[in-house]
């Protein structure tokens, strides 16, 4: 892999650096239920807002990205 190859996280890896307690810290701090965070980590659904504090919790390379674009979609769940 090269150093600027982006690397788009598994919803695995999402659930492992988010951590416990990471669902329900995330929805306090976006103002939403703990069961929308679940469903947008897991890649079942799209939230910009819970994806965005999801990422800021968990991206620790300048070229990883926590979620595929929007317009991979289709393959979020895959």
């Amino acid at each position: 892999m090269t150093s600027n190859q982006i690397v788009v996280l598994t919803r695995h890896d999402r659930k492992d650096r988010l951590g416990h307690g990471g669902v329900k810290a995330v929805a306090e701090e976006v103002n939403v239920d703990p069961s929308l965070v679940s469903r947008v980590v897991n890649g079942k659904q799209r939230h910009a807002g819970v994806e965005a504090a999801v990422a800021r919790r968990i991206v620790q390379q300048p070229n990883e990205i926590a979620f595929p674009p929007k317009d991979d979609a289709a393959t979020v769940a895959a």
